[in-house]
């Protein structure tokens, strides 16, 4: 169960970094007249940009590491 917990963990943050980069490059790509436009760094974010975009999808992968790394029971 640890080691299924750790793969969806980790896909978890696979997932979350491409959410990361996809969206940053819709907001440049809709949002930029200049056509010059950089993804910014997660931590350089503000706001509700910081807790939409960072906080809240680093949830999922915390708590599956969480409950990866949970103490066991001995029975």
């Amino acid at each position: 169960m640890r080691v299924v917990l750790g793969v969806l963990g980790c896909a978890s943050l696979g997932l979350w970094a491409y959410g990361y980069l996809y969206v940053s490059g819709l907001a440049c790509a809709f949002g930029s007249v200049s056509g010059t436009c950089a993804v910014p760094t997660p931590w350089s974010l503000r706001g509700e940009d910081l807790m939409l975009m960072v906080v809240l999808p680093a949830l999922v992968p915390l708590a599956l590491f969480g409950l990866a790394l949970w103490p066991r029971r001995s029975r």
